[in-house]
């Protein structure tokens, strides 16, 4: 898959493409539909599949304090714009001057005439160029005069859920991790290296990896899952807690940690990959330590349950 970094100074060569457009984070059901749709016009009609997005959300720019926190970092979402079919992807860089394009000019100047646009796919909710004026239906008509088709993906739904980043950002953040990973057709992930804590877990016979936890990732709520823990090219069942610790008593912070089940070795220093599987229960304090490392040994053995 080619990507290129940024808009293209120059047109892209004289081969027409079908292009979806969108933030595309999380690469849920919804975008893979989105991306289905692409590869399938540009098949159909000898275009090449292209993907447009961008390298970090608009509100980032436009809004901080209301800049979402991240499904997927860019590099997992190219990822899997390659695996659903994408041949080339563009990742603009989000600047004051592009969000204040008007629509017509993006299109116009981008689209069609960087971009050779012959067939744009774009999500029901897609909205683009200065104020957020630019629709799908504005699509449509813009291509009706310069020559593209517009297709329209209308929402994707599981079980009543509309798939959208948005619905299952809030779906994690309230506990519905099944829900959420229905949505996104896969389990939520979040990558992070391993850095030195406290060592408590090692203290009590369960020794805990603790992440560092990723600029903006968008984390399940707080509580105690089972997971799949990726080292390297090995999977690992893995428990893992991510809340405050507060059988402690110590500073509350915010803190992932994954007792990998099975693994021995140093993982200071190393990347791991927890795919989240199964919300197990609430984070809660224990009366003792006894206490705890009881709890710990059921949820042990349901990680190890069927996966």
């Amino acid at each position: 898959m080619r990507i290129y970094d940024d808009i293209p100074s120059r047109p892209l060569s004289v081969a027409g493409r079908a292009v979806g457009i969108g933030v595309f984070d999380g690469v849920h059901l919804g975008h893979q539909e989105l991306i289905r749709r692409v590869v399938t016009a540009a098949q159909n009609s000898g275009l090449k599949p292209l993907l447009f997005t961008f390298d970090r959300h608009p509100l980032e720019l436009l809004n901080p304090s209301d800049a979402p926190p991240y499904l997927t970092p860019l590099e997992d979402k190219l990822s899997l714009m390659e695996q659903a079919g994408a041949e080339e992807v563009v990742v603009a860089k989000l600047t004051p001057q592009l969000l204040s394009t008007e629509a017509e000019d993006f299109v116009r100047q981008v689209m069609v005439e960087r971009l050779n646009t012959r067939w744009v796919v774009a999500g029901w909710s897609f909205r683009f160029g200065k104020g957020r004026r630019g629709t799908p239906e504005m699509l449509r008509q813009i291509g009706a005069e310069l020559g593209f088709r517009t297709d329209v993906v209308q929402p994707v739904t599981v079980d009543g859920e509309v798939a959208t980043s948005s619905r299952i950002r809030e779906l994690l953040a309230c506990g519905r991790l099944a829900v959420a990973n229905r949505l996104l057709g896969r389990p939520h992930s979040i990558t992070g290296k391993v850095v030195r804590g406290r060592g408590r877990g090692r203290t009590i016979g369960v020794p805990t990896a603790n992440l560092e936890i990723p600029y903006r990732a968008a984390l399940p709520s707080r509580g105690v899952y089972k997971a799949e823990a990726v080292v390297g090219c090995d999977g690992y069942p893995a428990v893992v807690n991510i809340g405050l610790r507060p059988t402690f008593n110590e500073e509350p912070v915010l803190t992932v940690e994954a007792h990998l089940i099975g693994f021995r070795g140093d993982l200071y220093g190393r990347s791991v990959r927890l795919r989240f599987l199964e919300r197990l229960r609430d984070e809660r304090k224990f009366d003792s330590v006894e206490a705890l490392k009881h709890q710990l040994a059921e949820d042990i053995e349901r990680a190890l349950g069927e996966r």
